[in-house]
């Protein structure tokens, strides 16, 4: 074969070379959007399992500020008693 004749294959196979090299980075590229994906998926299950914890208080949190509610409605009405004479507080 002449050099001549090997020429054109030559070039070929360097801008196959140059694709391959392209599809590589791509692939690259992926695999570190895929990982990325992967840690947001992880952080957006936890977030979710918080919420879900956070939702079993509710109930609770709920009696609490209507315990807390009903506690500070009493000392409202005490010192309101207390200003208008209707209660007296005795010490001894």
């Amino acid at each position: 074969m002449p050099p001549q004749s090997s020429q054109p294959i030559l070039d070929a196979l360097q801008r196959l070379e140059g694709k391959i090299d392209c599809l590589v980075d791509k692939v690259q590229d992926l695999e570190k959007d895929g990982v990325k994906n992967e840690a947001v998926g992880k952080t957006v299950e936890d977030h979710e399992e918080r919420i879900r914890n956070l939702e079993k208080l509710a109930p609770a949190m709920r009696v609490v500020i209507w315990i807390a509610g009903a506690l500070g409605l009493s000392v409202i009405g005490l010192i309101w008693g207390m200003l208008t004479g209707q209660i007296s507080l005795v010490f001894g």
